[in-house]
């Protein structure tokens, strides 16, 4: 039987796990923490949810962005579009230039991606994390009206074959 600490691959340079979608929340914290790591996401109620199912929620109990603006949630990903063509997101600094994809993929509750692999950032359980918001304190804005219509728009222009 395959475990999710055989399914992660760690990378400690770069601070980077790859983990398959299918992998759990308090699964991947378990393998990662038997080897020095961490997510840093405070699992609340989301131990039992996939990577996948994560992601399309928003990450809830991640880091908020505000924290340190150069960090970043999710560094890379592979994604199925809703046309069946796969997307890939190679993993790379929070600060390179062009649109940001992995927001767009992931901002959108797994409409208008379907996230299969995923890289996130990890940090050393030795290290000092910035402190979390409290908890059901949302720094991040809600989708308006018009960024609403943009992802509908979006979602019809990948559903043409």
């Amino acid at each position: 039987m395959t475990t999710t600490a055989d399914r992660i691959e760690i990378d400690p340079t770069s601070l980077l796990v790859s983990i398959p979608a299918s992998c759990t929340l308090d699964g991947v914290e378990t393998a990662l923490a038997a080897r020095g790591f961490t997510l840093g996401v405070a699992l609340d109620g989301n131990a039992s949810s996939t990577v996948g199912d994560w992601l399309a929620a928003g990450a809830p109990g991640a880091r908020s962005m505000f924290s340190d603006p150069a960090d970043h949630v999710v560094a890379g990903l592979h994604a199925t579009l809703p046309n069946g063509k796969e997307l890939e997101i190679r993993p790379g600094p929070r600060r390179a230039v062009g649109p940001d994809l992995t927001a767009l993929a992931l901002g959108t509750g797994g409409r208008l991606a379907k996230v299969t692999h995923a890289w996130l950032r990890i940090h050393r359980l030795d290290a000092r994390l910035p402190s979390l918001p409290l908890p059901g304190t949302d720094l991040d804005p809600a989708v308006n009206a018009g960024e609403a219509r943009l992802i509908d728009a979006i979602h019809r222009e990948l559903m043409r074959p």
